[in-house]
């Protein structure tokens, strides 16, 4: 059976990986996923032996990150997972207020909301809200996507000069291409974020999903440095001109409001009241 690899979102370069390691992650995201599933399918699922599953599994068990249900014999995610959780969100200001204000967010406008963080090249869902519409938007927590074709990726590299987003991408001479609208080459990219400069918010036309219109702002930390990206997430036929602008005022009134919890200051886009 071939290796597995971590699901979220486009693989991560992993220099010296633990084969044992990354398996049991995967056994983790995948519970995660899909809720409680036994040894048989997970195996299947994973590509992975059903005796090196029963073993992870059971060291997972033993501490308490998936729990076995004796009726099914299917497993879940454990309570140390959530403890994990709360205690992630107690030692990251961002997480504790971001999350609330994500929520809060998407309970106003009715729409998926993410905040993310830049992490090189890519960029790293941290909380989430979806739509209560039947058709909305959805993204994996943890995921991990080219900053060059999302609102959040390009509202964090907007903060970079240009000779560090040189750096950053070393002299790469294409960028992933993940629909036809994508961003493709360095030099396109950086006029990109020159308007994200000016304008103060960041879209994603279809860039890396078709039917998808995304916009977002940066959020800073004490240091006046942008320390996360939130967004605003719709299927493209919700995203008309009044209710895109609609949309802004209010996602650039949250991303002030993030900032200034977290002790930074949010620049008033041009053209915003």
């Amino acid at each position: 059976m071939s290796e597995p690899g971590l699901k979220s979102g486009p693989k991560v370069q992993i220099k010296y990986p633990v084969k044992s390691l990354i398996k049991a992650l995967c056994i983790l995201e995948e519970l995660g996923e899909s809720g409680m599933l036994g040894v048989t399918q997970l195996g299947q699922r994973l590509g992975i032996r059903l005796s090196t599953v029963h073993r992870l599994l059971s060291t997972l068990e033993g501490k308490g990150y998936v729990l076995c249900d004796s009726s099914t014999s299917k497993y879940m995610l454990g309570g140390m997972i959530a403890r994990l959780g709360d205690e992630i969100s107690h030692q990251s200001p961002l997480l504790k207020h971001g999350t609330a204000a994500v929520e809060a967010l998407s309970r106003e406008c009715n729409e998926t909301v993410n905040l993310a963080i830049l992490d090189g090249t890519n960029v790293v869902y941290v909380a989430r809200h979806e739509s209560r519409h039947m058709l909305r938007t959805t993204n994996a927590l943890g995921g991990r996507w080219p900053a060059h074709v999302t609102a959040l990726g390009k509202a964090c590299l907007a903060d970079l000069r240009d000779d560090e987003i040189l750096r950053l991408y070393d002299g790469a001479k294409k960028l992933n291409k993940l629909t036809p609208k994508s961003i493709t080459n360095v030099r396109s990219l950086l006029a990109e974020l020159a308007v994200v400069r000016r304008e103060g918010i960041a879209r994603d036309n279809e860039e890396n999903s078709l039917n998808v219109y995304c916009i977002a702002v940066p959020i800073r930390g004490p240091s006046g440095r942008v320390a996360a990206a939130l967004s605003i997430s719709a299927p493209k036929a919700r995203m008309n001109p009044d209710r895109l602008d609609a949309l802004k005022l209010i996602l650039i009134r949250a991303g002030t409001d993030l900032s200034e919890k977290l002790g930074g200051h949010a620049v008033n886009p041009s053209g915003a009241n």
